[in-house]
């Protein structure tokens, strides 16, 4: 079961969380055949004076310019965790399908999707106390 965080800084709108929540679930399951609900994604909201860039924190940026700022390279922070296997070209089909949709809904540039996936070998995970490579 692939989980995925997604940090972003704080400020966004429900809606703007429910749809990224939305949009990222159901590329997931359909991009890796994963089945409805198996994809568990948890949105953080980090603080804009827990969030530096160049030594600067994005708190003191958003005082001086008198909004908050977005964006810029960096944020939103994807990063998925599934079990390792799937060929490079399924991993560049997920993230070109995310990107567009999760840039629109958080009304950033696509530039400044970041995405991780961190593929985990089946010895590296765990379920019930059993590791994965054991149960199948």
């Amino acid at each position: 079961m692939p989980r995925i965080m997604v940090e972003m800084l704080e400020g966004r709108t429900m809606e703007q969380k429910k749809k990224v929540a939305c949009d990222i679930s159901a590329a997931v399951e359909e991009i890796y055949g994963v089945q409805k609900g198996g994809a568990a994604v948890r949105i953080v909201d980090v603080k804009f004076e827990d969030f530096a860039c160049g030594g600067e924190l994005r708190s003191d940026t958003s005082a001086r310019e008198g909004k908050p700022v977005y964006g810029g390279g960096l944020e939103p922070r994807i990063t998925l965790n599934a079990i390792a296997g799937r060929p490079v070209e399924v991993r560049e089909k997920l993230a070109s399908a995310i990107t567009g949709k999760i840039a629109a809904a958080l009304e950033v540039d696509k530039d400044d999707v970041k995405i991780f996936f961190m593929d985990q070998p089946k010895d590296n995970f765990a379920a019930g106390g059993t590791l994965v490579c054991d149960i199948q």
